[in-house]
């Protein structure tokens, strides 16, 4: 508040206190209590944070929704009342046949997505997306935790906290991110916890053990995964169901957008017939337009501030636009990226969200 004050040049005068902003004495005093302030939020953070880290370590579930394949029940550990979790045994199935399906060397997560589709299984009452399945095959709640996930975790830098002895081969773990830990997508796991949790494991060690090792090599691949055929990737949404749209194209050799959620078989009927290199051009004329109207506009607004869009940056991507043909295609993705949120196209109509 009092820098939302200084930065409009307003002084702070309390009627029931001595606090007046306009004199040193007064200014000194606010200082003081803003700075024991602080002091204070801060400990009772930090206090926090190393009750939960404690807790963690003890092996205790950290509150929040059980994960698929299991429900909460009251239990009691070292004398204090917790929640321990216990299999449900229609859904635990379905957590063995994902593991299974993508341990084998030529399923992957389409394969799996689409089997589930078939057989008519939701994961929590919804759909399951490709998400969920990463997220699913990586938490180590659901290993049944020998010495072999113990050393592939240690060497991968996380701290194990329980001694080898508890790692039998029954029981699941609790994996949590530690203070300063990164939150890049990179193998290490360094500033992470793993600890033996009281609940059963549902997945032998080296089905989930090979399920990691085939996601880790997955990810020492990224540029398979980079743009290469349209500049609007990541961009460009399905009209009707909001998911992303990917280039495909049909032995004719035409480039034509099409609804990832359609591809998977799933239940979108599909954004109509988006033929790639005509949505590109049509883009490329409302980008030029909406520069042109915004760098009028700021010539007639004094007051910048309302824009994300500085006019340099405009003046710099305008550039870029004027020489399109010439322009690297980073270059083109950066250019969107400065302009555009999102686009929601079907065939019959395009949503453009503008950042200006």
């Amino acid at each position: 508040m009092m820098e939302l004050f200084q930065r409009y040049n307003v002084e702070f005068v309390s009627a029931t206190e001595k606090f007046d902003t306009s004199t040193p004495m007064g200014r000194a005093m606010l200082n003081i209590c803003i700075v024991f302030a602080q002091l204070e939020r801060e400990t009772i953070q930090k206090r926090v944070q190393d009750a939960f880290h404690s807790r963690c370590r003890k092996g205790f579930h950290m509150s929040g929704k059980a994960p698929y394949g299991y429900t909460l029940e009251p239990t009691i550990m070292d004398g204090i009342r917790t929640k321990k979790m216990v299999p449900i045994p229609e859904a635990t199935d379905h957590v063995r046949r994902m593991y299974e399906m993508y341990a084998s060397p030529n399923i992957s997560f389409g394969d799996i997505i689409r089997y589930f589709m078939d057989e008519g299984i939701a994961i929590d009452g919804i759909e399951l997306t490709r998400s969920q399945i990463s997220h699913m095959l990586k938490n180590p709640v659901y290993v049944q935790a020998d010495l072999f996930d113990i050393y592939d975790f240690k060497g991968h830098g996380a701290d194990v906290v329980n001694e080898a002895a508890d790692f039998a081969g029954i029981n699941g773990c609790y994996f949590y991110t530690g203070r300063g830990a990164s939150e890049s997508k990179k193998a290490s796991l360094k500033n992470h916890t793993l600890v033996s949790a009281p609940h059963e494991g549902l997945v032998s060690s080296d089905v989930w053990l090979a399920c990691r090792k085939k996601m880790m090599s997955n990810m020492k691949f990224p540029s398979q995964h980079k743009a290469k055929n349209t500049w609007l990737a990541g961009k460009i949404k399905c009209g009707r169901c909001g998911a992303g749209l990917m280039n495909t194209n049909n032995p004719k050799g035409n480039s034509y957008f099409r609804c990832r959620k359609r591809a998977d078989a799933r239940s979108c009927e599909g954004c109509g017939t988006l033929r790639m290199h005509e949505f590109d051009e049509s883009i490329y004329n409302e980008m030029v337009r909406k520069l042109n109207a915004f760098q009028v506009l700021t010539k007639t607004i004094a007051d910048m501030r309302t824009s994300t869009l500085s006019p340099e940056h405009a003046k710099s991507i305008s550039g870029y636009l004027k020489n399109w043909d010439d322009v690297s295609f980073e270059d083109r993705r950066l250019v969107v990226n400065g302009l555009i949120a999102r686009i929601q196209a079907t065939s019959e109509n395009v949503r453009i969200e503008w950042k200006v």
